[in-house]
């Protein structure tokens, strides 16, 4: 055994059981593949250490969810349908024909009005792996069909549902990854807008907006007067540190 891990093997005898065209890539990492390439044998991609380490961490993961969830939590996993009616709003929907004339099926978009039922039905605490349908155009953040962790609670508040998510991420983390630290650093959405300027910052980015306002109070630059003088008007800035 070589320290990588891998095997050497002493071959005695060898029998040839079924021969095999040249395949279109090798099989290995470091061999560079284009992503048409991929997807076209796609049964030769899923071979490769990344994409089963990927497939396998995540089972790992769903698992140890499942574990958190169900077992320390009360948490029961429940399998919504996924033919359902119309409901409009939001994302357009993929709508499915069925046996009967002028009746259609459509894919959910999340399992919103299943898992309410749940509630009212005495099930307080939901979840499941879910399976989400949306007809979106193609974005980076948008796919047509994802995978969600659908979670509902009856009865719970802010700070409840906020640790319940960390100790869930902490629990299901990889054991081979950095440990997650909880609590998680928040920030208001004033504080965000503040100091960012958007409501979902990057937060790694390290050069926040400054209120600069006190330095121009008495400035005669005239956008400036203008700007300080309206309700809520203020200067900010970006500070860049000096060879940056």
């Amino acid at each position: 055994k070589m320290p990588t891990g891998e095997i050497e093997i002493k071959v005695k005898t060898a029998e040839l059981l079924n021969s095999c065209k040249k395949l279109p890539f090798e099989i290995k990492d470091f061999v560079k593949k284009t992503e048409a390439l991929r997807l076209q044998y796609r049964y030769l991609d899923l071979r490769s250490f990344q994409m089963q380490y990927n497939l396998r961490l995540r089972s790992q993961m769903v698992m140890k969810m499942r574990e958190y969830l169900c077992n320390l939590h009360g948490f029961v996993d429940i399998e919504t349908p996924t033919l359902f009616k119309r409901t409009p709003g939001g994302a357009k929907e993929f709508v499915i024909p069925s046996r009967e004339p002028g009746k259609f099926y459509c894919l959910p978009q999340s399992p919103q009005q299943f898992k309410q039922l749940l509630m009212v039905g005495g099930l307080d605490r939901y979840f499941q792996v879910a399976r989400c349908y949306r007809d979106e155009g193609s974005r980076p953040d948008r796919q047509p069909e994802f995978t969600q962790i659908d979670i509902e609670m009856s009865f719970v508040d802010q700070t409840g549902i906020r640790s319940l998510i960390e100790g869930l991420l902490q629990y299901s983390w990889p054991i081979d990854k950095d440990p997650v630290v909880v609590p998680f650093p928040s920030l208001t959405f004033a504080e965000a807008l503040a100091s960012y300027g958007t409501d979902k910052p990057d937060t790694r980015f390290g050069m926040k907006i400054i209120d600069i306002s006190d330095l121009f109070r008495n400035t005669e630059v005239g956008f400036l007067q203008d700007a300080l003088s309206k309700p809520q008007g203020a200067v900010k800035a970006i500070r860049v540190s000096e060879g940056t």
